[in-house]
């Protein structure tokens, strides 16, 4: 992925932080990728597409192709949460998955590779999105 494209994905999640009235940091860019809090990371990546209580209803849903999943209900689909499948999942560049960059959803262990290197940071990061989706579940 080019920084260029990076770069645009981080524009969108701003543009649709601010269009969606979410109170924002003084410097929401820098916190986002520094913080490697679960809630953090997925206010700043996820909410724009999945809403920010994970409901599938973000502020630019609308507008995509195919509308998020609710991630709310992940365990209910099989009744436990699929910890591991979505941390390979959300991070999409350890494994072909070809839902990630073919129809919209980033492949965000790329990204999140580029905004802070470190690989042992990186799954940190995923995993602490994890935790927080894993909170979300009803």
């Amino acid at each position: 992925m080019t920084a260029a494209t990076v770069l645009a994905i981080l524009l969108v999640s701003c543009l649709a932080r601010g269009a969606a009235g979410q109170s924002q940091s003084p410097r929401p860019g820098r916190q986002a990728a520094i913080s490697l809090n679960g809630r953090d990371t997925f206010e700043a990546y996820c909410a724009p597409c999945h809403g920010r209580r994970g409901a599938g209803n973000g502020p630019v849903a609308s507008s995509l192709t195919t509308r998020p999943s609710d991630l709310r209900r992940l365990k209910s689909v099989r009744g436990v949460f699929p910890r591991e499948e979505l941390v390979s999942f959300i991070d999409g560049s350890r494994r072909a998955i070809t839902a990630h960059g073919t129809v919209g959803m980033p492949i965000w262990g790329e990204i999140f590779m580029q905004l802070d290197p470190p690989d042992a940071r990186v799954r940190r990061r995923l995993e602490n999105v994890v935790d927080y989706l894993e909170s979300l579940q009803q």
